[in-house]
């Protein structure tokens, strides 16, 4: 049981980088190109891209460290190919999770029944909580992920057992490790911190619709 648990998480996490490489239209863009270039090419290839320079280097150098590209050098030149044979492991991965969605979906639909839809509310992790779960999605230690967030290891400890707060400067730098849209970081984030306040003030929940009419004042 305990190496199908294994198993799966690996799958899980190897489909996620999938999802994390394509998750911006610049990220297709890229690959589609080096695809289209007999899987070469070079920056030079993308000097008419509706994308700044800029942008498609450091988007290129994500994909590489995500193990998407591979990167040689010829005559002094950067070449960039995809790793067809872990893209193509990849796309497999892929395929066969959302044929098995599908198939739910199309079980649904035969039954004439719709999917079961919960009410209870969105459920919002703490953000240590948050973090934590990040950091093992990349199979990332403690120091390592700490090393990238430019803290100490023990400050990451005790934001992740929810005795320390992360600073909110460095949420920034967390969205581009873990490939997160800032917004939701953030949402995840103040969230937890008002929740944090209120506990501490011993404040009734009804204060928030108080917040709220300041806000839309």
């Amino acid at each position: 049981m305990q190496d199908l648990e294994i198993y799966l998480n690996q799958n899980d996490n190897q489909l996620c980088e999938l999802f994390r490489a394509l998750a911006l239209p610049v990220r297709i863009f890229i690959i589609r190109m080096i695809v289209q270039h007999d899987n070469s090419v070079t920056s030079e290839d993308f000097i008419d891209a509706p994308y700044s320079t800029d942008n498609i280097n450091k988007q290129m150098q994500l994909l590489k460290q995500m193990g998407i590209l591979k990167l040689r050098v010829r005559n002094r030149k950067s070449i960039y190919s995809v790793d067809e044979k872990l893209f193509t492991m990849l796309i497999e991965k892929a395929n066969g999770f959302l044929e098995s969605i599908n198939i739910h979906f199309l079980q649904y639909q035969e039954t004439g029944n719709s999917l079961p839809i919960k009410n209870a509310e969105e459920h919002i992790p703490d953000f240590g909580t948050y973090i934590k779960s990040q950091r093992l999605s990349f199979q990332l230690s403690q120091e390592e992920f700490a090393k990238r967030l430019y803290i100490e290891r023990s400050v990451l400890s005790k934001i992740e057992c929810g005795k320390a707060t992360l600073n909110a400067r460095k949420l920034k730098d967390l969205s581009k490790i873990i490939y997160e849209d800032l917004d939701e970081i953030k949402r995840i984030y103040y969230s937890d911190r008002i929740a944090e306040l209120m506990l501490k003030g011993n404040l009734e929940p009804d204060i928030l619709n108080i917040v709220k009419s300041k806000i839309n004042a």
